[in-house]
C-alpha cells in the first residue's frame, strides 16, 4: 500500500507597518516563533516593498516587476500571520495597498483572489493604546473574508504595547503570552488541513464508506 505523503503548512507572516522599531513587528516575529516551534514553515515579505498606490491603469500600464514577486509568497502560503496598526480606526494604506495589489490576477492563466481564497487567517494588532489596535481588525476581517479567506475568531489586540515585549522581543503578560499561543495553534490546525488537503481527499475517497481508516 502506498503511503501518503504529508508536508508541513507554510504560513506567510505580513507586518502592516513598515516603520523601524515597529511593536506589531515585534508581535508578528513573536507569532512567528510560536508557530515554528508547534511545526509550521514560515515566511516574510522581503523588504522594502515598494508597491505604487493600485490603480486600474497602473495595474494595465506600468505593473512594477515586484508585484509578481510577492504574489509567488501569498501562492506558496497555506495561510497568514498579518499584525498590523491601526490607522483612524481602520487599516493602514501599506496594508491595504498591499493586499489589493495581490488580490489581482497577474496573467491571463490567474483569478481574481487566487491567492486568498480557501486559506485562514490570524489577524493580530498592537498599539500604546489601550485597546491595542482592535477597532483595526473589524475592517481587516471583512476585506479578508471578501477575498475568500477565513478569519480565525482568536483575534490578539496587543494594548500599552512599548511595554509589552521584553529585551528578546516576546511578550511579558502571561494573559497575553497565552491568547499567542492559543490562535498560533489553531492557524496551524487549519494551515496543516489545508496544506494536506489532496491527501487527505484521497484517503477518504479509497475508504469511502467514511468508516475507521487504517493508520498503519
Amino acid at each position: 500500500m502506498a503511503a501518503a505523503t504529508f508536508r508541513k503548512p507554510v504560513i506567510l507572516c505580513i507586518c502592516g507597518s513598515q516603520k523601524v522599531g515597529s511593536v506589531n513587528k515585534k508581535l508578528l516575529n513573536a507569532a512567528e516563533e510560536t508557530l515554528k516551534r508547534v511545526g509550521a514553515d514560515t515566511l516574510q515579505l522581503p523588504e522594502p516593498i515598494d508597491l505604487p498606490l493600485f490603480s486600474e491603469k497602473t495595474e494595465a500600464e506600468n505593473r512594477p516587476p515586484s508585484v509578481k514577486e510577492v504574489k509567488s509568497y501569498f501562492d506558496k502560503a497555506d495561510a497568514f500571520c498579518i499584525a498590523s496598526p491601526e490607522y483612524n480606526g481602520s487599516m493602514t494604506p501599506y496594508i491595504l495597498n498591499l493586499l489589493t495589489w495581490m488580490s489581482r490576477p497577474i496573467d491571463s492563466n490567474d483569478n481574481m483572489y487566487s491567492s486568498f481564497t480557501g486559506k485562514h487567517a490570524l489577524v493580530m494588532a498592537a498599539s500604546p493604546g489601550a485597546l491595542g489596535g482592535l477597532r483595526s481588525l473589524v475592517p481587516m476581517q471583512d476585506l479578508l473574508l471578501n477575498m475568500g479567506t477565513t478569519v480565525l475568531p482568536q483575534k490578539l489586540a496587543v494594548g500599552g504595547a512599548f511595554k509589552a515585549f521584553d529585551e528578546h522581543g516576546m511578550l511579558v503578560n502571561e494573559r497575553q503570552k497565552g491568547m499567542l499561543e492559543n490562535a498560533c495553534h489553531s492557524l496551524m490546525k487549519v494551515a496543516r488541513t489545508k496544506a494536506n488537503e489532496e491527501e487527505i481527499c484521497k484517503a477518504v475517497a479509497k475508504y469511502a464508506d467514511y468508516g475507521n481508516l487504517p493508520l498503519n
